[in-house]
């Protein structure tokens, strides 16, 4: 990497920890990368891929609870207090959204009318915000689970459909997400996966209040509280080196657009805080 490269990224990196980029705010260029891949501007692309990501992922969804509720009613029952269903759910969710907006950006063409400004602002923060907890939450389920919990499964548990899906597919569709969509990043949003963390652990401490279990996992057993501060201690941490492991595929991402997949000089713009 030449010399201006290398001080280019770095001052990136710094920029990335100004306190303006805990939020979702975009300048028109970045605004625009929502609605498109990294490697075309074809809406109906985005559009395609989008619908393409979001069949398939209700569509597990929805054939867990029904395939669950026949054959596995009293898995399917308890599913809540799993980190892992919540982490699901909070996948069909982001997919679902963002779905909408590729279908809202694609009806609506590049030069999108000044309607309801605010509502689309406030809607594409809403689905950055969770593409930032998902991609990190999904990476954390995934190796957690194969590192630990894996070693605890019934026989025949690992190979089941649904068990791959929500530990391991559920990265390699983030993995592809991050390689493909043009979405932005920002450092600092390694809170937001942090407090969806930190939600789950008050969930838990509710489930021990309740009577209705003290230990959703080993590790989490609310009957011996230093081992649930260690884990809190460790989810920040772990989040953080997650996050920041995301944020190295985002910038190769942009650096191999740049260098192999660019047709045209990169567009400078000027942060404008009403763009939509």
């Amino acid at each position: 990497m030449r010399i201006s490269q290398l001080d280019q990224a770095m001052e990136t990196l710094r920029d990335e920890f100004q306190c303006k980029n805990v939020g979702f705010h975009c300048d028109d260029e970045e605004s625009e990368r929502f609605y498109r891949t990294e490697y075309s501007q074809n809406r109906l692309v985005y559009l395609i891929y989008r619908t393409t990501m979001f069949v398939y992922q209700v569509g597990w969804f929805l054939a867990y609870y029904i395939y669950g509720g026949i054959n596995r009613w009293w898995r399917v029952r308890f599913s809540f207090l799993f980190l892992t269903q919540w982490g699901n759910a909070l996948n069909v969710v982001y997919f679902t959204l963002s779905f909408i907006l590729a279908f809202i950006g694609y009806r609506n063409g590049p030069n999108r009318i000044q309607q309801h400004r605010n509502c689309r602002i406030t809607f594409r923060s809403i689905v950055w915000l969770l593409h930032s907890v998902g991609q990190t939450g999904a990476v954390i389920i995934t190796v957690v689970y194969w590192i630990s919990w894996a070693l605890l499964a019934a026989p025949g548990a690992l190979d089941d459909p649904f068990n791959i899906h929500y530990h391991a597919i559920n990265t390699v569709l983030y993995l592809i997400e991050i390689f493909v969509v043009a979405f932005p990043m920002r450092l600092l949003h390694f809170i937001y996966p942090v407090i969806f963390g930190f939600a789950y652990l008050v969930a838990t401490l509710i489930y021990h209040m309740t009577g209705i279990t003290s230990a959703v996992y080993p590790i989490l057993n609310w009957n011996n509280p230093g081992i649930v501060v260690a884990c809190a201690v460790s989810l920040i941490f772990l989040c953080g080196i997650v996050h920041f492991i995301m944020y190295l595929l985002h910038m190769l991402r942009r650096w191999l657009k740049k260098n192999y997949f660019s047709t045209q000089p990169q567009r400078e713009s000027n942060y404008n805080p009403t763009s939509p």
